[in-house]
């Protein structure tokens, strides 16, 4: 009994590790900042509101945000800075707060923000927004909200603030069509499987997915589909010629036709089958063994009529 009691242990041991482990390595969340909402949509004349939001942080001290719109479209309206939590319940950051930079260029289209906890605030954990602008639409069009974004953990005694990985998202402004393919390499004949969306969501769009070839200038049409309710749209191409492939998709969005950027799809030959060597060696080998047969031949022929 005890020869099995001790094996059964072992194994509920290294079960229940295998779990925590698992469970730890799932509660492990990616900080992120993000434009929320990433996509934005409003006619001329009206305002909208946006949040640059953070998310699963820790040990944060400082942060260091610009964000960039195309200042002919968009016209800023007013910005919140949020950092403090004892000031705004939803921001980030403890005081006492020291802000270097809040700055914002109507003409660069451009908001710059930097602040950092100062001595004895103690450094922040979880969630929150960093900054709260509302944009008014000065003109037809659309724009990516770039956001470029720094974030430093609090310095030890005497040391430098670490830097802390993060993930940034971009926002959008307008009318938009995105597209993908995957995989981005395949052989002739083999599926890719070409997708994106459209903002806003509307169903039963048309959208036309066009491609050309490495050196061609003229667009081709691949296919044409529609959108689902949720503005989606899919496509499985198998291509049967070799070659660079260059894809955009193009959708007539509420009257105003839209472009999506490009992407990138490779399709080579499928590779040929080695050729086994064994048959060429044995055709060396009869044609050495032939070879041989009329030398000895001949040899012999010769000494025949010498004697």
């Amino acid at each position: 009994m005890r020869a099995v009691g001790k094996p059964l242990l072992w194994t509920t041991f290294l079960l229940v590790l295998i779990i925590t482990q698992i469970t730890t390595a799932k509660a492990i969340a990616v900080t992120t900042i993000s434009v929320e909402p990433y996509a934005n949509i409003a006619q001329v004349g009206v305002s909208f509101t946006i949040n640059i939001t953070l998310a699963d942080v820790q040990n944060l001290y400082g942060v260091d945000i610009t964000l960039r719109w195309n200042a002919s479209i968009l016209q800023v309206v007013s910005v919140d800075e949020l950092l403090g939590v004892e000031s705004h319940p939803d921001g980030v950051l403890h005081e006492p707060i020291f802000i270097a930079e809040n700055e914002t260029s109507q003409e660069e289209g451009k908001y710059w923000l930097v602040g950092t906890s100062t001595t004895p605030a103690a450094s922040f954990n979880g969630s929150g927004n960093i900054a709260r602008i509302t944009f008014n639409v000065t003109n037809v069009g659309s724009c990516k909200l770039d956001l470029e974004t720094e974030l430093s953990g609090k310095p030890p005694p005497g040391g430098m603030a670490p830097l802390i990985d993060h993930t940034t998202i971009d926002g959008f402004f307008g009318r938009q069509i995105r597209i993908s393919a995957s995989p981005d390499n395949v052989t002739i004949g083999e599926n890719v499987n070409i997708s994106g969306f459209i903002i806003p969501a509307q169903a039963d769009v048309e959208v036309t997915i066009l491609y050309r070839r490495e050196g061609e200038t003229d667009w081709s049409n691949l296919t044409t589909t529609n959108t689902n309710e949720r503005g989606n749209y899919q496509y499985i191409w198998q291509s049967q010629d070799g070659g660079e492939y260059e894809i955009r998709a193009t959708a007539i969005i509420e009257g105003t036709e839209e472009t999506s950027s490009s992407v990138f799809v490779t399709v080579e030959a499928p590779e040929q089958p080695e050729q086994p060597t064994w048959p060429y060696v044995i055709i060396v080998i009869i044609i050495i063994v032939i070879a041989a047969v009329i030398a000895t031949t001949v040899v012999y022929r010769k000494r025949s009529k010498g004697s």
